[in-house]
């Protein structure tokens, strides 16, 4: 019975800590119950990075009369350390929660299991492992960052069904739905950086911000691989720096010359050794991008810049748009409708008439 209460009230934290996706990186997504008597007086999620954890919220939201011997149901160890903030430890103790149950040790070296020590050396009840998996797929980015100090690594890419990723006319929005295209701009919100390679630039000219209307201010650091440079000023990537960061990243066989074009311009050029046929070191550039705290990247392209990063075996998972449409080389693109699937194994089955 109490098995199924823990169930139940994480459940409702893991809910609520999902409303951060979008806003708490380098942070984790956190949520917080806290249940007296089995009601729930208060509830809380951490909101964006720098503000108050979820905790926090949660014992703001409540009185000091009602938080006194209740249990507080959180999604991930509660920090012991001063950061940006204040530790959630010490305001649980003053709040004299009775019982703190959680998922998970936070992975952070800096609390690790010190939370839980601190909690139980005031008095409080600890439990662990509630809905451990569900919360640790949640926070799949955080953890793996945490633990490695690199960025966890997304392949996306949009392609048609006879596989060809952009159409004669190089245009890749024509490959997308309007519902895709949506996703995919809130894809870019949930990440720290967005990377694509210099051919991209040059055939397609993207913006590469983020264009939901919910979160449009959420613009990842923009990045792009270009061994020589050959980037054209004009490249929209490289303007609006007040809206959205841009940094190029190249070997160190360019001159001092063509780096001072971009700089001048108020863009970052990342020089890197160079790694295999004198392109981008892509494992150096990952230490790099770790060491600025970000947690999560989006590389979108293109097919070279995916082949670079399976090479250097750095991919943790990939995600494809499929259109169902047929372009090979024909002058208009062929629509395919309805489209019927069939799962064939590890493969997928598709049929439709033409």
């Amino acid at each position: 019975m109490e098995r199924n209460t823990h169930l139940y009230y994480m459940k409702r934290a893991l809910e609520l800590a999902k409303r951060g996706e979008y806003t708490v990186s380098p942070n984790p997504m956190v949520g917080c119950v806290i249940v007296r008597q089995g009601n729930i007086i208060s509830e809380g999620w951490h909101e964006r990075a720098g503000e108050a954890h979820a905790e926090i919220i949660a014992i703001r939201k409540s009185t000091p009369e009602l938080t006194k011997d209740a249990d507080m149901y959180v999604t991930l160890e509660p920090c012991c350390h001063y950061n940006r903030t204040p530790p959630c430890t010490d305001a649980i103790i003053k709040a004299k929660i009775k019982r703190v149950i959680i998922p998970s040790l936070d992975p952070n070296p800096k609390v690790s299991g010190r939370g839980i020590e601190m909690l139980r050396e005031a008095g409080i009840e600890v439990i662990t492992g509630v809905l451990e998996n569900e919360a640790l797929k949640l926070n799949e980015i955080f953890f793996y960052y945490q633990k490695t100090r690199l960025p966890f690594v997304i392949l996306k890419w949009a392609m048609s069904l006879d596989g060809k990723m952009v159409t004669s006319t190089h245009d890749n929005k024509k490959l997308s739905s309007k519902e895709s295209l949506e996703h995919l701009h809130l894809s870019r919100a949930k990440v720290d950086a967005i990377l694509v390679g210099a051919n991209t630039i040059r055939e397609d000219d993207p913006l590469l911000t983020c264009r939901s209307d919910e979160y449009s201010n959420n613009n990842p650091l923009r990045i792009v691989l270009s061994n020589d440079l050959s980037l054209p000023l004009s490249a929209k990537v490289l303007q609006d720096q007040d809206k959205a960061k841009t940094l190029i990243v190249t070997t160190n066989k360019v001159s001092i010359e063509q780096i001072e074009k971009f700089s001048s311009k108020n863009i970052e050029v990342l020089v890197t050794e160079s790694g295999e046929n004198e392109q981008v070191d892509i494992k150096a550039l990952l230490l790099e991008l770790g060491k600025r705290e970000v947690t999560g990247l989006l590389v979108e392209g293109g097919s070279k810049v995916h082949a670079s990063f399976f090479k250097a075996n750095c991919v943790n998972r990939v995600e494809a748009y499929i259109t169902p449409y047929i372009v090979a080389d024909l002058p208009k693109k062929l629509a395919l409708k309805p489209l019927d699937f069939q799962a064939m194994g590890n493969d997928i089955f598709i049929k439709s008439n033409v």
